[in-house]
């Protein structure tokens, strides 16, 4: 399979030009890009092995390439050096697919998907059945442009933000508890111990989660 290189600049405005990337901006796709393969599954047609099939179409979502961990490209973009990589998470996209059933083939481990007739060729030299699967290839049927990385900065400065006030709130519970404990001991009253202060301190700190 030969991969699809996505331009992500090719944005597809609404009539007022608005870019809704909450809701995702479509880029605009031409007739190869969407022509072309980029995924392959396979479904048993033994009931007892698939207790579900697909209609007519099979639909699926992703938000990375689907070549399996960078080792093949099916679907790419253009870095910033100029190189084309696999699509990742942090391009904020999100490619829908569409997958038809395209034929029944004949599936034995250690050897590619055979054709009915292969199949049926190999059972009669082998004298051993060949299960048969249902073929789907998936094919891009639209990208949309999120603001994805956004969000997910945003939601770890969020996060950030929420671990310095906590370790904020038990130092100056430390803090407090010490000079209680100062105070304490400079009027002859009984000041809590150490642990008691850590416990006081670590409770605050939970309160701030």
């Amino acid at each position: 399979m030969a991969p699809v290189t996505l331009d992500l600049s090719k944005e597809v405005l609404s009539a007022s030009g608005d870019r809704d990337l909450i809701n995702g901006v479509p880029i605009l796709l031409d007739g190869t890009q969407k022509e072309q393969v980029v995924m392959t599954k396979w479904i048993s047609t033994d009931p007892q092995h698939a207790d579900w099939r697909p209609d007519t179409f099979w639909d699926e979502e992703v938000t990375v390439d689907v070549g399996g961990r960078g080792k093949t490209k099916r679907i790419q973009v253009e870095g910033a050096d100029g190189e084309l990589r696999s699509l990742g998470v942090d391009d904020g996209t999100i490619v829908k697919l569409r997958a038809t059933m395209t034929s029944i083939v004949g599936m034995v481990p250690g050897l590619p998907p055979m054709s009915q007739e292969a199949a049926e060729d190999y059972e009669e030299a082998q004298g051993m059945n060949v299960p048969r699967f249902q073929q789907w290839d998936f094919r891009i049927r639209e990208v949309l442009k999120t603001d994805g990385p956004e969000a997910r900065r945003q939601l770890t400065r969020g996060e950030d933000q929420k671990r310095i006030n906590s370790q904020t709130e038990m130092y100056d519970a430390f803090t407090k508890m010490f000079q209680m404990g100062m105070s304490g001991q400079a009027s002859g009253e009984l000041s809590p111990n150490a642990g008691d202060v850590i416990a006081e301190g670590m409770r605050r700190a939970e309160e701030q989660k």
